[in-house]
């Protein structure tokens, strides 16, 4: 047992005041006059008897009665060895609380993060001059452990300040920090108070490598759950644009997976599809509880350039979560740059790439000659197309190598004059040679298509009318054809009747590479006479322009290191644009490579634009961590036991509706039991009346 108010019990040298009395009235002699010696003998022993043990009746109720009343106000607890005198050392307190997007959950209390706050505010209130805190955000961390500050009020201020957030953080991040803030402090008190909505995702999951122990054995941890039950909760968690080549007037293919958590189906749901702030389409969906659907959408862009979008599922406890955005980029032009030895090896290329010499055409050749390649900056163009390697530098070469790494597109084609390409050079593109080249000896024959893939990007929506049958193309004929091999990181497109690779597609750096086995001219193909030859040349345009510009989900707090490999900005102003306009201005690091930006400002879901003056360089999407949506909650004993497995122990726990400041005080020292002690000396003190009463009464009765 300890006591809360110790001074109080130097009171206790009162209960002596009833025995002295005691022993003084015992020696106090009282004459009594009587005539005759018959009164002695009409006393009664019994009588004697009786007042004596109502004597000492009284005495042990007189002096228990001012024990109890003493003990009642030192304030008598159970627990805790010092606890009471230690009670006037100074604490040191970490207030985590949970402002993650789940928060924003409301019950017949309010809103989760309002209740949070309020709880928060009734920790800091406990606290007495000298002592210090601080408060750790679940949903927006510091880089780094702030200090521990005495100045209470600017930790309350931070309490009232506090928002929901939209980053999904593991709570053991914040008990780390707690941890290393604890250590620097050298108070005798220190105590961890977590205020949560018991989310199940963000406690430990995999504990078999977790640490024996996080916190020292003198910290106190306490956990507050907020809210009563988890919450239904629908969301939608992705949306992806599916089509590789994306132009305008041209079907778009989006799937979005809808997730139903919680304990209820969602029927007959809505969802929609916004491109550029319009609704362009619907959908109903039924998904079962704790499942997935999937929805899939047709949208047609009737504009140019970056078009931003986003699926939304009609509104339910948490509406932030049923949006999911996804951007995509419909050229206005693509630059593309042809090199060859030999202007002639281009010219069904060139023709096909912008049929007619229209201005109007998205695709813009340029031709040059392959020597000149050094005078050109090929971060200017989108793709690169290249004839053979006659005439190519060592330094060319690697500025192309480099070029397809940063991301650039690259085709390459033999020279249309017979002589082989630079081994080194297709070795540097990770591309290789079998050895046996088709048609070099001069035989006549040729060879026409084999195997074919159809899935591939490039045939992407080219066939429409072949219902359910296999699509087909008219093959030509190949008279002569470079024997190309395929590497691990390549993938044969088309394939020849001998089985050697036609055309295919491999990777290096960020960049793609499509390789064709023969020059467009006449000595090797008559493939430019056959109707696949003009979309495949400017479907290939299109293809290798598109990578990177593609950017996956991320999730609010998320960082990412972007590299822009040609902004064309002419010295404008790098920004970033947030969902909600706030403009943040941004400085790259130049290298060779490209603009370097370092962004680590996502932390609100919707659409953020990384601009260069009025031009728009790159889209982020930035939609609610699914896990951050799956409102599954732990119970009290659960989470201590989680919290146990991962090295968080003791942890006090209480129930939702507790006061947090008696639970405290309660867990910090016991159940204090100054009421039992002024009950038992209530009854004391009416038990003393009555035997006091019974006495007087008695003694008159004696002395009559």
């Amino acid at each position: 047992m300890t006591f809360l108010n110790p001074l109080y019990l130097f009171w206790l040298a009162a209960a002596s005041i009833p025995v002295i009395l005691h022993l003084l009235n015992l020696r106090r002699t009282r004459v009594v006059e009587f005539s005759t010696i018959s009164f002695l003998q009409e006393l009664q022993k019994s009588k004697i008897r009786k007042l004596k043990i109502r004597q000492i009746l009284l005495l042990i109720l007189r002096t228990l009665l001012i024990i109890l009343i003493v003990l009642a106000f030192a304030r008598p607890a159970l627990r805790g060895s010092f606890a009471g005198f230690g009670g006037q050392a100074r604490t040191s307190a970490v207030i985590i609380l949970d402002n993650s997007y789940s928060m924003s959950a409301s019950d017949e209390h309010g809103s989760y993060v309002n209740t949070a706050r309020e709880k928060a505010r009734a920790l800091l209130d406990m606290l007495e001059p000298g002592d210090d805190a601080v408060l750790l955000r679940t949903a927006d961390l510091p880089a780094e452990p702030p200090q521990l500050t005495s100045v209470i009020a600017s930790v309350g201020s931070d309490i009232d300040d506090t928002e929901v957030g939209y980053a999904h953080r593991p709570l053991l991040d914040a008990l780390t920090m707690s941890r290393i803030i604890l250590e620097q402090s050298l108070n005798v008190n220190k105590e961890v108070y977590i205020l949560t909505d018991m989310q199940r995702t963000i406690f430990p999951g995999d504990t078999t490598n977790a640490a024996l122990r996080l916190f020292s054995q003198d910290t106190r941890i306490f956990l507050f759950p907020v809210g009563e039950q988890a919450v239904s909760n629908a969301a939608v968690v992705s949306a992806e644009v599916k089509n590789n080549l994306i132009q305008k007037g041209r079907p778009v293919t989006l799937t979005a997976i809808v997730r139903a958590f919680g304990d209820h189906d969602l029927q007959d749901a809505l969802v929609s599809v916004y491109l550029n702030g319009t609704r362009v389409a619907q959908q109903t969906v039924d998904v079962k509880a704790g499942g997935t659907g999937t929805v899939t959408f047709t949208v047609i862009p009737n504009v140019v350039g970056p078009v931003s979008g986003y699926v939304e599922l009609e509104d339910d406890a948490l509406p932030e979560d049923n949006r999911c955005p996804f951007g995509f980029t419909v050229p206005d032009k693509i630059r593309v740059l042809l090199a060859a030895s030999d202007v002639n090896d281009t010219r069904f290329v060139s023709l096909a790439l912008s049929p007619g010499q229209s201005s109007e055409g998205v695709v813009k050749p340029v031709t040059i000659a392959i020597k000149d390649i050094d005078r050109y900056s090929l971060e200017n163009y989108d793709a690169v197309y290249l004839f053979g390697t006659d005439g190519l530098s060592t330094s060319a070469r690697r500025r192309l190598v480099q070029y397809v790494r940063n991301g650039g597109g690259l085709f390459f084609f033999p020279s249309g004059n017979g002589n082989p390409p630079s081994e080194e050079f297709l070795r540097a593109i990770d591309v290789s040679l079998s050895g046996t080249s088709f048609g070099e000896d001069g035989a006549e024959g040729y060879l026409r298509f084999g195997k074919i893939d159809f899935d591939h990007a490039l045939f992407e929506g080219l066939f429409t009318n072949t219902r359910n049958a296999r699509p087909s193309i008219e093959s030509p004929r190949v008279f002569r054809a470079l024997g190309l091999g395929s590497t691990p990181a390549s993938r044969t497109i088309i394939s020849l009747g001998n089985g050697s690779p036609f055309l295919l597609e491999t990777t290096l750096g960020k960049g793609r590479v499509l390789v064709m086995a023969s020059c467009p001219v006449f000595s090797q193909t008559d493939l430019p006479l056959r109707g696949v030859f003009v979309p495949l040349v400017n479907r290939a345009a299109f293809y290798l322009s598109a990578q990177g510009e593609r950017q996956d989900i991320l999730h609010p707090g998320q960082s990412l290191d972007v590299v822009i490999n040609n902004p064309g900005t002419g010295g404008a102003v790098f920004e970033l644009v947030a969902p909600d306009n706030t403009v943040i201005k941004l400085k790259p690091r130049v290298t060779p490579s490209g603009m370097h930006f370092s962004l680590r400002h996502f932390n609100q879901p919707g659409m953020y634009s990384l601009r260069a003056g009025n031009r728009t360089l790159r889209m982020f999407p930035v939609a609610i961590d699914p896990a951050e949506s799956n409102t599954a909650r732990l119970d009290k004993d659960e989470a201590g036991k989680v919290l146990a497995a991962s090295g968080v122990y003791p942890v006090t726990t209480f129930a939702g509706s507790t006061d947090v400041r008696r639970a405290v005080k309660e867990a910090r020292y016991g159940v204090e039991l100054w009421k039992l002690f002024l009950v038992l000396a209530l009854i004391c003190a009416g038990a003393e009346m009555l035997i006091a009463r019974d006495y007087r009464r008695a003694r008159k009765e004696m002395e009559a």
